[in-house]
């Protein structure tokens, strides 16, 4: 799979083609990374974390067109 991120600040920025080896759920990927612990103690919002998905689903097809 091939994606295309585009990394800057206000109008600067460069376009960086990325190969992704394989996706991850977004809860697999947050609960790895423990900066993003407040979603999960003290208890798990169900909610923001199905957002996040669903955010992240809409980012996908709009990249893989």
């Amino acid at each position: 799979m091939r994606a295309v991120l585009f990394h800057g600040r206000g109008s600067k920025g460069a376009v960086t083609p990325t190969r992704i080896l394989a996706r991850k759920l977004v809860e697999e990927y947050l609960t790895l990374r423990g900066r993003f612990r407040h979603l999960f103690e003290p208890n798990r919002p169900d909610e923001a974390i199905r957002h996040i998905q669903e955010r992240v689903n809409g980012y996908w097809k709009q990249v893989n067109g």
